[in-house]
Parts: C-alpha cells; sequence; structure tokens
C-alpha cells in the first residue's frame, strides 16, 4: 500500500517573483465564464486531476534518477576513511536507497489548484482551454490572490535545468545533515532513528517543489497557479471546507473548493477569437456589473482565428 507525504503547511520556501502585469488570466468556456460570474466564486479542482498526467510526479522523476547515481557503491574503498567515516559513508549510502524507495512508492498528498496565466491572449490557451477560442480569459487582479488565509499563490517553473538544481541543493542539505547529525550522536538508538526524520525532511522539500514544477513542454502557458494552504481530506485529515462540491469532467467525478470573489477582483475579460459576445460587449458588462463584480476593461483577442 502507497504511503502518502504530505508538504508543510506553510508553502513561503521557493521564490515567487512578479507577474509581468498585476493581472493573472484564467481561459475559460463560456458555461464555466457564466458560472463564475454567477456564483461570485473560483473553483480550485484536484491537482492530480489536470491535464498534465505528470502533475506532482515530475519532479519526482528527476529526483529518482539523481538517485539512482548517488546510491551506486564507490568503485573502490577509501582507505583513508576512519571507521566513523566508513560507518558514516555506509550509512549514506543506504539512506540514499531508502529514499530511492520512497520516492518511487510514495504518493504526494494532493491539493486543491486555480490555474492562471500571465498572458492575456495565447492561442493554444485559447483552443486548449476556451472552448476552441468561443471563450473567455478573465483577468484577476494579483492583488485578490496575495497574503490570503486559504491558499497561496506561485509561478509555475518550466526548466529542467533549474529543477535538478534545486533537487542537487535538496540532496546536498541532506547529506549534510544527516553527517552532522550522525557525528554530533553518541546513542545508537537516536542513530538508528536518524535516517528516518533526514528522509522525511527531505521529502517534504521535493513534494513541496513538485506542486509548482511542470514539464517544460508547457512553457508556453506561463502558468501561475493559487494552491491550497492544506491538503484535500483524507481519512487523518477529514475536514472538508465549507464551500465545497463535485463536478463531471470526462466522466470522472472531481472535487472542488470554492473561493468567493469581491467587488473588483475581476479587472478585465478578453473575448476569445471566435465569442460571439464580441458584437456585444456592453451585455458582458451589465451581467458582471449585475452580480456586483464591478467595471471591467473590455477587450478582444488579435489571434486571428476561426
Amino acid at each position: 500500500m502507497k504511503s502518502s507525504v504530505d508538504v508543510v503547511d506553510d508553502l513561503t520556501i521557493g521564490e515567487t517573483s512578479d507577474p509581468p502585469s498585476e493581472k493573472l488570466y484564467h481561459y475559460c468556456g463560456g458555461e464555466a465564464f457564466k458560472s463564475i460570474i454567477e456564483n461570485k466564486s473560483l473553483r480550485l479542482s484536484q491537482m492530480s486531476t489536470m491535464n498534465d498526467y505528470m502533475e506532482l510526479n515530475w519532479l519526482r522523476e528527476i529526483a529518482y534518477k539523481k538517485l539512482e547515481e548517488l546510491s551506486k557503491p564507490p568503485s573502490s574503498a577509501v582507505s583513508s576513511e576512519t571507521d566513523v567515516e566508513s560507518e558514516i559513508h555506509s550509512s549514506l549510502l543506504n539512506l540514499y536507497h531508502q529514499l530511492r524507495s520512497m520516492i518511487r512508492i510514495t504518493q504526494f498528498a494532493d491539493r486543491y489548484c486555480g490555474c492562471f496565466s500571465s498572458e492575456r491572449d495565447v492561442l493554444s490557451q485559447w483552443r486548449a482551454y476556451a472552448n476552441d477560442g468561443v471563450g473567455f480569459a478573465i483577468g484577476f487582479s494579483k492583488a485578490f490572490f496575495d497574503k490570503h488565509d486559504l491558499f497561496k499563490l506561485h509561478q509555475v517553473t518550466y526548466c529542467q535545468v533549474q529543477h535538478e538544481q534545486s533537487i542537487d541543493k535538496i540532496f546536498a542539505e541532506t547529506k549534510k545533515t544527516f553527517q552532522e547529525q550522525y557525528r554530533s550522536t553518541q546513542d545508537d538508538m537516536t542513530k538508528r532513528k536518524l535516517p528516518l526524520l533526514v528522509l522525511e525532511q527531505a521529502m517534504s522539500k521535493i513534494a513541496r517543489l513538485s506542486l509548482y514544477s511542470k514539464n517544460p513542454a508547457f512553457q508556453e502557458e506561463r502558468e501561475w497557479r493559487i494552491i491550497s494552504k492544506k491538503p484535500m481530506p483524507n481519512r487523518n485529515n477529514p475536514h472538508v471546507a465549507e464551500s465545497h462540491g463535485y463536478r463531471l469532467s470526462k466522466g470522472r467525478l472531481i472535487h472542488f473548493i470554492e473561493i468567493p470573489l469581491k467587488e473588483n477582483s475581476i479587472k478585465e475579460i478578453v473575448l476569445g477569437p471566435k465569442n460571439p459576445c464580441r458584437f456585444s460587449k456592453n451585455v458582458v458588462q451589465r451581467f458582471i456589473m449585475d452580480h456586483g463584480l464591478g467595471r471591467v476593461e473590455m477587450a478582444e483577442s488579435n489571434a486571428t482565428y476561426r
């Protein structure tokens, strides 16, 4: 049975630079747009149900390959090693083997997530997420996502070199912590417990970075995401947010939580290249104002797509 590793509740570790503008765009079809405005809420769904089947697993695979190299025994023993150093080295190799096994079998705890782009008019986004260009891109105020109690805003990283460097840093810190604590510990029982403590710390760091590390093939999306600070409910944590529900997507039942919107949460609406509302923008504007979300900027896609 697979175990589950959760990240710490504080998701502040990791760089979160400012987007090029103060708006983040959510591409969606007409029905989703209507639902967001009428319900004055955003739905955050399970990360494991997103269209990238490597979601939450991309960084795990990089870590696993790194550990294949780290866990290899040296070709020959180092004659200058003391008995203590040799014992530490042997224990460290065993630690890498255990970590490699944990990464392969452990399921990272799922989270609720909402996806946005820093780009307001990208044809591939219109085609993939906005009903082949018939839908909308909702431009949310970045300030609305800052310092929220329920979620944290993160910029997705796509650079594989950066991902590998992050994993290298985690393993270097793991090695240093293990060696320092092993040398300073005299009690055999404490030494036996030490690998488990160090393993849990390393797994927590990898799980946390996995929340916003993606395959470089998705780089064009320029994604930002809001990620719930608490994991999805399970047997150990049965609490569910008050505003939640279920939806069907391609026959799959997906659980979601809702984040209420406030007046001026939405700053701009961009109409897709095939959106018929481009001829009646005033109706869209009135629809948003009638639901207490204030006046917004209206724009059209520049894509010549039909």
